[in-house]
């Protein structure tokens, strides 16, 4: 693809790019651990390969709203690729951090589900976050977000995710919260003071998680008796010898998407990676290793029944409550700055 072509598609992100010689190979940022090892068995080492490249260089680690910010802001752009998951993602993209694409004209709309498809992104896979404990912990399995705020039946350390987002959700939840009223609740103050008040309970045992791959971590190194986990980690684990009870009670469905860094010095290379990764095979391979929902129609159609049960799909997310919906969006976008306030001097505090 020429860079000509490429600056029609993406309606002239080009601009001012440097006309001959990059200063570092292409660079795809991810979250890190197995997850990204995977990425790069399935995606990223093919695509190099199809494509010529001496490399294709993974830079790990979450990439949060406040990082990606100030790398524009500071005008660095290490990378060129970014995975984020949707409230980055969307927030970034209104922001003008990731170029807008039009994926009608890139030749992959057609391929992906309705709920992988976004401005500014191309969706991977679907992960829930759930309840999960390490196999024979206790007596009986906990079943249900309630049990991960019962120390009295369901002794031990607690790990959490170390964001507002989800922590809060599954307070209110467990705290009797019907899903249908959450994002209304937690809009007020009352509704806000609740769910702190719910995590208090528990906040003395709590250890916060940064990464999916730590969360595992906890669990497996008898750090924490139960956490907050990714299924898509959980599921990685356990095929690979772990022994790990999710409950996907209210799960939140997560989705991540890649993005183009607005300004990425590889750009041309950026949109092909996106078509080259819009290939139902190719996904499914990457599921039976990383059991992930897929982003991909078709995908579903070269997966077992016994790995269809690992994933966030069917009846396991009945009870699912969906962290891209038009609800849970707009109320973290309108609220996010002033909640993540309260919400690190909360889990810095005594």
């Amino acid at each position: 693809m020429t860079r000509f072509v490429t600056a029609i598609l993406l309606g002239g992100a080009l601009a001012g790019f440097p006309a001959n010689g990059f200063s570092r190979d292409f660079t795809v940022n991810t979250a890190g651990g197995v997850y990204s090892d995977m990425l790069h068995k399935h995606f990223f080492e093919p695509f190099g390969q199809q494509n010529g490249l001496s490399k294709v260089l993974d830079n790990k680690g979450e990439a949060r709203w406040g990082g990606l910010k100030a790398m524009i802001d500071t005008n660095q752009r290490p990378y060129d690729v970014v995975e984020t998951e949707i409230y980055e993602q969307m927030r970034a993209c209104d922001e003008g951090l990731f170029v807008k694409l039009d994926l009608v004209k890139l030749g992959i709309a057609d391929k992906l589900n309705p709920d992988s498809i976004f401005p500014c992104g191309v969706g991977v896979g679907i992960t829930a976050v759930t309840v999960v404990s390490r196999e024979g912990t206790f007596p009986e399995k906990p079943k249900t977000i309630e049990d991960f705020f019962n120390l009295a039946k369901f002794p031990g350390k607690r790990g959490l995710r170390a964001t507002a987002q989800f922590s809060l959700e599954l307070a209110l939840l467990a705290d009797g919260v019907e899903p249908s009223e959450l994002y209304a609740v937690m809009a007020t103050t009352e509704g806000l003071d609740r769910a702190f008040a719910k995590l208090g309970t528990i906040k003395q045992q709590l250890v916060f998680w940064e990464s999916g791959a730590q969360s595992v971590q906890l669990l497996t190194g008898g750090d924490v008796a139960m956490s907050t986990g990714y299924s898509h980690r959980v599921a990685a684990a356990n095929l690979n010898g772990e022994k790990l009870d999710m409950t996907w009670d209210r799960a939140f469905l997560n989705h991540d998407a890649f993005a183009i860094l607005d300004g990425a010095e590889h750009a041309d290379l950026a949109v092909k990676f996106l078509q080259f990764y819009a290939d139902p095979k190719r996904e499914a391979e990457f599921i039976k290793e990383m059991p992930m929902g897929p982003a991909m129609k078709e995908t579903i159609n070269y997966l077992s029944p016994d790995l269809i049960k690992l994933l966030p799909v069917g009846d396991n997310i009945k009870t699912a409550l969906d962290a891209s919906s038009p609800e849970a969006l707009a109320f973290w976008l309108d609220n996010g700055d002033r909640i993540t306030r309260r919400w690190t001097a909360w889990k810095t505090s005594k």
